[in-house]
């Protein structure tokens, strides 16, 4: 009885009987082959720029509101919808004539009511000399 090991290693052994005899062959077409020529070209270098759109909504992973802490107008934007940011960098700037303008309102108030307390205390220098003076009575 032949055992399935050495009808495996028979069959192996025909394989590569079959395989050597068909690669050791004598080749009759070798000759026949015809060779062709071609044109060649070199190729163009040059900068390319491939683009394309697609439609897609984009999600960040976490949304941030941002508030101002004053009104005003913005005068300049400096980062761009969806960028990202680092602590404490610049984002916008806000239009400051409105504030240059109530600021000099403040201090021209400032400066008004300064005046005012000089002459209320010139006023009360005068008051109290002609009462020293006896020449006003004492309220």
């Amino acid at each position: 009885m032949i055992s399935f090991l050495s009808l495996r290693r028979f069959s192996y052994w025909f394989l590569a009987t079959f395989f050597l005899l068909i690669a050791c062959r004598k080749n009759d077409f070798v000759g026949s082959v015809s060779t062709e020529t071609f044109p060649v070209t070199n190729p163009l270098v040059a900068d390319t720029s491939y683009t394309v759109e697609y439609v897609a909504n984009v999600h960040s992973v976490r949304n941030i509101e941002l508030r101002a802490r004053i009104s005003g107008y913005l005068d300049r934007i400096y980062v761009d919808e969806g960028e990202s940011v680092r602590k404490g960098q610049l984002l916008f700037s806000i239009n400051g004539q409105e504030y240059r303008e109530e600021l000099s309102r403040a201090t021209a108030m400032l400066k008004s009511a300064i005046a005012d307390a000089k002459a209320a205390e010139v006023d009360l220098a005068n008051v109290s000399r002609l009462v020293s003076e006896s020449i006003v009575s004492e309220p």
